[in-house]
């Protein structure tokens, strides 16, 4: 491995502040590909130029790079730098960062990542979650907005604000309030979501499911799903098999099943592919959309990220 050129931070700080050239940007990409060691000391500056920029906002705003600014609620301060799609394609499809290495944390806890938001405003303990977040099992609450989350079980879930989730296990979870739209692969058939009314069973499908104060809605975009009442525990639940373009309501007060007219259009859908990655395995997670920032010690889980 060949040691780093001595002109090499002149041409880390030119990429970083915006001054570098057409040709010191295709060297920095040629070094950062054939380089592992160049790689490295570029991560470095880069997290210390960050460090600096996120500690001088608000100093001196003439002086400091302009990052450019997410856009919703679900904001941190930016740190990101961009130095061009040639450096992110010599990076491998985007930036591939290793989180175990940050903290050497392991915890078996986690069974979900969050991977894209819009406009999302978290309620209480949950402020701080971002893209690139993992979940603990335990309530999601979600004033407004939405997100998309990755089950460990392969199953993407796109939610909508307000709504509060509780994620129970991989393959549980229960929607006390809000729209919710699943699609289960096929290593996540047998996915339930209870809610106040009914549980739904995934068979392999896509559907969403609505609910409010006074009833649930359970709407199947492909695919089955199985419909169980809840009921008193000496009784016999009531079970329907609910299919593709159909959709059925639970009254809270009533107790059964309804018919009520398919309309797919309220819901949000998650994709069944990720940046055109069709699949992953291991500990590897494809975000929609890139973290807000990726500076050592955000992130205190073991996942890959893969993104843009």
């Amino acid at each position: 491995m060949k040691s780093k050129s001595p002109d090499m931070d002149e041409l880390f700080s030119a990429a970083c502040d915006g001054r570098a050239d057409q040709a010191q940007m295709e060297r920095l990409e040629h070094e950062l590909a054939q380089d592992l060691e160049v790689r490295d000391d570029y991560l470095a500056y880069v997290d210390l130029h960050a460090s600096l920029v996120d500690d001088c906002i608000g100093v001196d705003a003439d002086n400091i790079v302009d990052f450019p600014q997410r856009s919703g609620k679900l904001r941190t301060r930016q740190v990101l730098v961009a130095t061009g799609a040639g450096i992110a394609a010599a990076l491998v499809f985007g930036l591939v960062f290793w989180i175990s290495t940050q903290r050497g944390i392991d915890d078996p806890g986690y069974i979900a990542i969050v991977t894209n938001a819009d406009g999302a405003l978290w309620e209480g303990d949950d402020a701080s979650v971002m893209v690139g977040s993992a979940l603990r099992p335990g309530m999601v609450e979600l004033c407004e907005g939405r997100v998309e989350i990755e089950l460990d079980s392969g199953v993407h879930i796109a939610m909508e604000g307000p709504a509060r989730f509780e994620l129970i296990n991989e393959k549980h979870g229960m929607l006390h309030q809000g729209k919710l739209s699943a699609n289960v692969p096929p290593e996540g058939i047998g996915f339930t979501v209870d809610t106040p009314s009914m549980a739904v069973v995934d068979l392999g499908t896509e559907f969403g499911l609505n609910v409010n104060q006074s009833a649930s809605e359970v709407h199947v975009f492909d695919g089955e799903v199985e419909a169980i009442l809840n009921s008193e525990p000496s009784m016999v639940p009531s079970k329907e098999l609910i299919t593709t373009n159909v959709t059925r309501r639970v009254e809270r007060s009533e107790g059964h099943f309804e018919a009520v007219a398919f309309n797919p259009d309220r819901f949000t859908k998650p994709p069944d592919t990720l940046q055109g990655v069709t699949r992953v395995s291991g500990g590897i997670r494809v975000l929609r959309t890139e973290p807000e920032t990726v500076r050592k010690g955000t992130f205190q889980h073991n996942y890959i990220l893969l993104f843009r």
